[in-house]
């Protein structure tokens, strides 16, 4: 699913995505992938859906599982 039917989702300015965690055998998130984003995701980050969807953030965002802050961890802890 790329982006909701819902006017309010697709014209919001406030950016928004959807992931899914990618755990390990332990069940420790090791990464996520994009399910869902909006027009204004789109704008702020300059990703645009048909190429982070289904795809993980570690193969967007080289690097990202090494930044400073921990992503992954932090949207495992929120799940």
């Amino acid at each position: 699913m790329d982006q909701v039917g819902n006017p309010m989702f697709n014209s919001s300015f406030i950016g928004y995505a959807e992931h899914r965690l990618i755990l390990d055998d332990h069940g420790q998130p090791v990464d996520y992938e994009f399910l869902m984003v909006n027009k204004a995701f789109e704008r702020l980050t300059g990703l645009r859906a048909s190429e982070v969807l289904g795809r993980p953030v570690s193969a967007l965002l080289p690097g990202i599982l090494q930044s400073e802050f921990d992503w992954v961890r932090f949207y495992g802890r929120i799940a």
